[in-house]
């Protein structure tokens, strides 16, 4: 199947068998005489020089400046990415060990966090980010040259989109275009609004030839994701009706307003249920790997 979205084309891989591996084997690292610990090498001097425009020269053109200033950000970005997927491999590796060994209930890897200042929830994002990354090459979706590319969130949104969505951005950024987390979402919400079959089959027409906006449809697809068939059923038939622009803004906050009744009702009736519940004099201890 082909298809054209917001100007990019997109295909399936030739080849989706393809292993591509995420980035080149480190050296071998020499190791302490002391110590099986690995020895890295640290740098004698690190060199914090930045090739930035003079804010006080006049002969420079706003254009200029700013292409300058936006060209240094680019390689910021390059450098962020590419580091926290290295931490974020680092971060699983740990986690993995100390899952392993299963010593604490995962307190190895909280101290080993707490060690280095480093908070458990900025953990598993980075681990989030090595996880998007392994995805996305292992898959053959891009080479490991192409995730210069990507901002740290456009990456992470591209692995969490439909797998037409990833290939279609996997396209511009093999083309050496730049791939922001704005224009992963432009795309996912054009594509959910033309085939999501939530919606009525007029709506994504008219969604195809844009008439109405993506953003619009892509709400109301969410929320409707939430909801029971009954419900979903009801609301696709009131679109269908009633194509427009204030008919998907009304549904879309019904939907909205029927998925948090529904969820409160749910915690409601568990917290009901647990207070009926004989409490054990055991308890168990918190443990990392349950989050």
């Amino acid at each position: 199947m082909l298809a054209e979205i917001s100007g990019f084309r997109f295909r399936f891989p030739s080849n989706p068998g393809i292993i591509l591996r995420p980035f080149q084997k480190p050296a071998s690292m020499p190791r302490s005489k002391s110590s099986s610990a690995t020895v890295l090498p640290v740098p004698e001097e690190i060199n914090f020089d930045l090739q930035l425009p003079d804010p006080e020269d006049d002969k420079i053109s706003e254009i200029e400046f700013q292409q300058q200033i936006n060209l240094a950000w680019q390689i910021c970005d390059r450098i962020d990415l590419q580091t926290d997927i290295w931490r974020g491999k680092i971060l699983r590796t740990v986690r993995d060990r100390e899952k392993k060994l299963g010593e604490d209930r995962g307190l190895g890897f909280l101290n080993w966090l707490k060690d280095r200042e480093i908070s458990k929830s900025h953990a598993y994002n980075l681990i989030e980010l090595a996880n998007s990354a392994d995805e996305m090459l292992s898959e053959g979706y891009l080479e490991a040259a192409d995730v210069n590319q990507f901002t740290k969130r456009a990456f992470v949104e591209t692995a969490q989109s439909a797998p037409e969505v990833r290939q279609m951005i996997a396209d511009t950024a093999k083309q050496g275009n730049k791939v922001t987390r704005r224009e992963v979402r432009q795309l996912s919400d054009e594509w959910t609004a033309m085939t999501s079959e939530l919606l009525p089959e007029n709506v994504r027409e008219k969604a195809a030839n844009q008439s109405i906006p993506a953003r619009y449809l892509a709400p109301l697809v969410k929320q409707m994701e939430k909801l029971p068939v009954v419900h979903q059923v009801s609301l696709r038939d009131t679109v269908d009706e009633s194509p427009d622009l204030d008919t998907l803004k009304q549904v879309t906050a019904e939907a909205r307003y029927l998925a948090r009744y529904l969820e409160s009702a749910t915690q409601v009736q568990v917290l009901t249920e647990s207070n009926f519940k004989p409490r054990s004099s055991a308890r168990r201890s918190p443990c990392v790997w349950d989050v």
